[in-house]
Parts: structure tokens; C-alpha cells; sequence
């Protein structure tokens, strides 16, 4: 693999320039979401939200089953046929049961295990459901194409994930978090891939369904951009790997993106540090400060912290105590939303033009 960019280089210029030992510590994606929103980057900070190097809270598909680590797909099926056979033997138990119960007429027994039997054959079904996923999964990455992106061409370029697996790269989660408190960033990637010296930091982005083609092509948002070179930065500067490239996935998809570490990406870093510092300082003189939303309201189209809720008996944003900013559909059905409460507005998320919901009140 032929090195593209001189990345060390870059990474000590951002570690002279950006060291402060007065700087506020933040996560990655506290200053991503700064970049995004400032309101929002201040929830994270209050919501002591962690950095899973996702767009998106962790959901597991099915319950917690693996999904793009091959070791850890293999032993899931292994750990699914030992499971296997708890239900197996229990509705074999049980026709030998319902096969003397109608010799027999024994009805009270019939209807004491036909109760157990339901329930057993309910988790059968999720076990082969568990199987028959984990089973695609493996025959997906085993039968994957070798092909990795022409990594002395410095452009974005499309990958998929088995592919890479497939070339010869290794998955390694990190348990614990990047610190570099030379700067006070720390953050963890979702994955990171390495083959030989090389690292490559691994975040999964949400798919941009106004624009995908835009996102395919490499062309992300500036936080993205700004959470793509901390990873590079973190890994390149504490692990000593020589990162030219990262990659991004889409959603919990396969395919993604194979981005160079360019001047961009670097300074798109940079440049999230600074305002995430300026805003934090802002905030810790004045807790009662309103930050401007990022210069257009769109943002808030899909945002979680904007999401309308019903309203219950206390703030979902608990740890604030903030009370409730309550706002109602014309029909007099009350909602609230988490940056309503904190900053006592009605956030333009999708979901609430929808609903109608224009005002507020305490």
C-alpha cells in the first residue's frame, strides 16, 4: 500500500497549534455535534453522552447479534445451535406428550404443556430467525469479492466492507477511548482496520437520503468531515499508525467510503476544535446562554434532540431538571422535546411542523 500524504506531518502541525493545557476536555462527538449545532453539542455535554464513533445511538440489529465482525458472527452461531437444541428437545417432549395425552385423555396435562410448549416454540422460531441472519451474515463475508480502493489515487472512492475484510484488513474494536491531553480530545472510532503498519479509522455516518449520491461521492458535512480527522488524528498520534485514509459507512450498511486525508479534512478538524472550545468557554461564563442555531433551522429537520415527545411527568432531560416546554397539536395534545426544554423554543423538527406545533409555554 502506497502512502498518499504525509499524515505524521499534518498531525504534529495540529498538535503544536492546537495545544492548551487551559482548553476544556471534550469527545469527538461533542465537537462534531458543536460543528452541527451548538445547541445540540451543549446537550451532549450535559447528557454526558459517550462517543461510539456512530451518527446513531447503538441498536444492534436482532437483540445484540454481531454484524460485521467474522469471528464474532461465527461464534454467534455457534453459541445459536447449542441454544438449539434446549427447544428442539422440549417440542419433541411435547408431541410425545400430546400423542399420550389424546391415547390417554389426559386434558389437564395437555393444557399445562400446550401453555409451555407455546412459549418454547415462540423462542425456536427466534433462534432459527438469530440463525438464519447470522448465516447470511458469514456467506456474505466469506463469498465477498477481494477488492480494496487504488489507495495511490487521493480521492474518495467506494468500498464495502467484507471486501476489505476479504483483502486482508483486520477489525478491531477499541474498548476504551483516544485521550490526547495535549489537546483534550479523546474520542473512539467505530472500528478501526489495520493491515501491516497501516490504520485506518472506521464511523458510520447516517445516510443522507436528500443527497446520497453527494455523501458516495466523499462530499460529507462539515462535522463529518471534522470527526473523520479527529479519528485519523487521534490514531496516527497514540498508536503511531501510519493513517492516510479513513473509511465511513453508511448507516449499519456494507458500503461506504474510502476518504484521503487531505488539507479538508485537516482543517475541517482544526477548525471544530476552535469553535467547540470558544462555545464551551461561552457557556461555562454564562450557563444561561442561548447559543444561535447554526445559521439555518434545517438542521433540526431530523434531529433527535428536536423530536417531539408526549408529554409525561418529568423532562426526559433529567439531569438539567429542566421543566417541560410544552407545546400543543390543535387538538389540545400536549408535547415537549429535549432542546425545547433546555432552551425554552419550539425546535422545526420534521415531526413537529407535521403535528403543527408552533408555540410553547412553561
Amino acid at each position: 500500500m502506497t502512502i498518499v500524504h504525509d499524515s505524521t506531518a499534518a498531525v504534529n502541525d495540529l498538535a503544536e497549534s492546537l495545544a492548551d493545557s487551559t482548553a476544556p476536555r471534550m469527545g469527538v462527538h461533542t465537537i462534531s455535534e458543536i460543528q452541527f449545532c451548538k445547541r445540540a453539542g451543549l446537550m451532549v455535554i450535559d447528557q454526558k453522552s459517550n462517543d461510539e464513533g456512530s451518527e446513531f445511538e447503538p441498536a444492534p440489529a436482532l437483540g445484540g447479534l454481531p454484524t460485521h465482525d467474522v469471528e464474532a458472527i461465527r461464534e454467534a452461531i455457534r453459541a445459536v445451535r447449542q441454544q438449539l437444541r434446549i427447544p428442539i428437545a422440549w417440542n419433541i417432549a411435547w408431541m410425545t406428550v400430546l400423542l399420550c395425552g389424546v391415547v390417554t385423555r389426559g386434558i389437564p396435562a395437555l393444557l399445562l404443556f400446550g401453555t409451555a410448549q407455546y412459549y418454547s416454540f415462540q423462542w425456536l422460531l427466534s433462534l432459527l430467525r438469530d440463525y438464519q441472519f447470522l448465516r447470511s451474515r458469514l456467506l456474505q463475508a466469506e463469498n465477498a469479492a477481494i477488492r480494496e480502493p487504488d489507495w495511490t489515487n487521493p480521492v474518495p472512492q467506494p468500498i464495502n466492507w467484507w471486501c476489505l475484510i476479504r483483502a486482508g484488513f483486520v477489525s478491531v474494536e477499541k474498548r476504551r477511548p483516544f485521550e490526547d491531553s495535549l489537546i483534550g480530545v479523546s474520542g473512539r472510532p467505530w472500528r478501526v482496520l489495520s493491515r501491516g503498519s497501516r490504520g485506518i479509522p472506521v464511523l458510520r455516518i447516517n445516510e443522507d437520503l436528500k443527497s446520497p449520491d453527494r455523501q458516495r461521492n466523499g462530499e460529507l458535512h462539515r462535522n463529518q468531515m471534522a470527526r473523520v480527522g479527529a479519528y485519523a488524528y487521534l490514531i496516527n498520534r497514540l498508536e503511531r499508525a501510519d493513517v492516510s485514509w479513513a473509511i465511513v459507512l453508511f448507516g449499519r450498511s456494507d458500503e461506504g467510503v474510502a476518504i484521503p486525508l487531505t488539507d479538508p479534512v485537516w482543517n475541517a478538524f482544526k477548525s471544530a476544535v476552535l469553535t467547540a472550545r470558544r462555545v464551551v468557554a461561552e457557556s461555562r461564563r454564562d450557563p444561561t446562554m442561548i447559543p444561535a442555531v447554526n445559521g439555518r433551522t434545517t438542521v433540526c429537520s431530523g434531529c433527535p434532540f428536536g423530536k417531539p415527545q408526549r408529554v409525561v411527568n418529568s423532562s426526559a432531560f433529567r439531569e438539567s431538571q429542566n421543566p417541560l416546554f410544552v407545546t400543543q397539536t390543535s387538538n389540545g395534545v400536549p408535547y415537549h422535546s429535549d432542546c425545547g426544554d433546555r432552551y425554552r423554543w419550539v425546535p422545526p423538527h420534521q415531526d413537529a411542523i407535521q403535528l403543527g406545533l408552533t408555540t410553547g409555554n412553561h
